[in-house]
């Protein structure tokens, strides 16, 4: 509780004074001194960065802390995620389009709001609530911080010139023949297409057209196990735009 209330008071969108004094249980007006009420933050849509956040909770069994949690998101190819077998998982990825300190961020403000808890028995994993549940049914919805939500964009906005560049170098071609291949595995396997990879990770590829397993699984999105089970198909692919 003590450490709910804390992430709350650093995360406020209201008044500090009455964060201090929910916490012990007492009730006030805003004070009109701190920062919030000098310069109140902006607030904008966050639903579907909420949505991922607590899919990626639950996929993970509700378990783990919030390092581990932006690692899947952003499909970070750690050791972890490889034992547990998380590259797998619908929610690797997900996030890729988004910088792990605003992921941090973001998680904060969905533990401020109730949305995650930590199970600070549980060694600090990442837990679901009723109204996280909600947000993942598609029930409610949640506002988050606008900067954090401008990060985003502007991540997005460079994958963009990444996809720019690739077009730009004559590889157009190449990127519609991943996409192909990646929609042709996944019907195979009967799943969408972004469990395969995620068009960060296709733009990525056309770009630097890998030429052997190593440098494949150097691609940001490729964890151990998609590069087990996809990379001959996709080299093979990559080796006939040379």
């Amino acid at each position: 509780r003590r450490l709910d209330a804390l992430l709350a008071y650093c995360e406020a969108v209201e008044c500090r004074r009455i964060s201090l004094l929910n916490y012990f249980g007492e009730s006030s007006g805003p004070c009109g001194n701190c920062d919030i009420c000098l310069d109140p933050p902006t607030m904008v849509d966050g639903t579907q960065a909420a949505k991922h956040a607590v899919e990626a909770v639950l996929q993970t069994g509700e378990r783990f802390g919030v390092v581990h949690i932006v690692d899947v998101l952003t499909a970070k190819a750690t050791d972890k995620v490889a034992q547990f077998g998380h590259g797998d998982l619908p929610a690797y990825g997900q996030g890729v389009d988004t910088k792990p300190a605003v992921w941090r961020s973001i998680l904060r403000q969905l533990v401020a709001s109730h949305i995650l808890e930590v199970d600070v028995a549980g060694y600090g994993g990442l837990r679901t609530t009723p109204r996280g549940n909600a947000i993942q049914r598609g029930e409610e919805t949640i506002e988050l911080r606008e900067e954090s939500l401008k990060s985003t964009a502007r991540t997005k906005s460079k994958r963009g010139s990444a996809a720019q560049k690739a077009v730009a170098q004559g590889d157009l071609g190449l990127l519609q023949a991943l996409k192909d291949l990646r929609l042709s595995l996944a019907r195979e396997r009967g799943v969408p297409p972004y469990v395969v990879f995620h068009d960060a990770t296709l733009i990525e590829l056309a770009a630097s057209k890998p030429a052997n397993q190593e440098e494949f699984g150097h691609i940001h999105g490729v964890g151990a196990s998609k590069l087990k089970r996809f990379a001959d198909p996709f080299l093979e692919l990559i080796a006939q735009h040379r």
